[in-house]
Parts: structure tokens; sequence; C-alpha cells
């Protein structure tokens, strides 16, 4: 009777405990949503202003086409930072892939597969431990 009562208070304080964490949580969320906005409208009055100030020395449309120019750039070198970053995932999942079917290819037990298999598993090994190192 004792062991349910302390087992009944233990559930319900844990509850109460998993409400107050869902309730913090939330509330950072928010925070953090918010905060984020009021970033992105401080960066667009700093590029206002620096349109602004680039139009009186270059002229106004000058400044705009340096201003498309320049986040066109970043643009760029981010979208080729991850294509860069996706083609090596693929690449290790490529690998991944090749070993998968290998391994399904020497369900049958015999000595021949279990040998390519594991010549298959040394083969993937190198291969990833060569890429690790090769920066």
């Amino acid at each position: 009777m004792f062991a349910r009562l302390l087992s009944t208070v233990g559930l319900a304080a844990l509850g109460g405990e998993l409400a107050d964490m869902a309730r913090r949580a939330r509330r950072r969320a928010i925070l953090t949503a918010v905060a984020a906005i009021c970033w992105l409208v401080a960066f667009a009055f700093a590029l206002a202003t620096l349109t602004v100030w680039l139009a009186g020395v270059v002229g106004p449309i000058a400044a705009s086409g340096i201003l498309a120019g320049a986040f066109a750039a970043m643009a760029i070198l981010l979208q080729l930072i991850a294509s860069a970053t996706s083609r090596r995932q693929k690449r290790r999942a490529s690998l991944a892939s090749v070993v998968e079917e290998a391994s399904k290819a020497a369900d049958g037990g015999t000595p021949g597969a279990t040998a390519g298999l594991l010549a298959v598993v040394a083969l993937a090994g190198f291969l990833i431990g060569s890429n690790l190192f090769r920066r």
C-alpha cells in the first residue's frame, strides 16, 4: 500500500516536472523565434543604411547592382559548399550500399561468398580511411 502511494506520488511529480520542462522549452522556442525576427529586421535596416550610403558614393543604380552582385556571390559560394558536402555524403552512402549488397549476396554461406564479403569490407575500409586522411 505504501509502495503504491509512493509510486503514485512519484509519477505525479514526474508528470509535473515534464510539464515544467515542456513549458520552458516552449518559452525558449518563442523567445528564440522573436530574437531571430529582430535580427532579420536589424539586418534589413543595416542593408538599407549601406544602400543609402553607397548610393551617395557611386549612384543609386550602381549601389543596387553592387549589393545584388555581392549577395549573388555569397549565394553561389554557399551553394558550392552545400554541393561539396552532399557529394561527400553520397560517396559514403554508396560505399555502405556496396557492403550491404555484398552481405546480402553472402547469405548463402558458401566459403567463396564469405571471402568475397571480407574482400569488399576490407576494400571499403581502405577507401574510407584514405578519404578521411586526404585533407
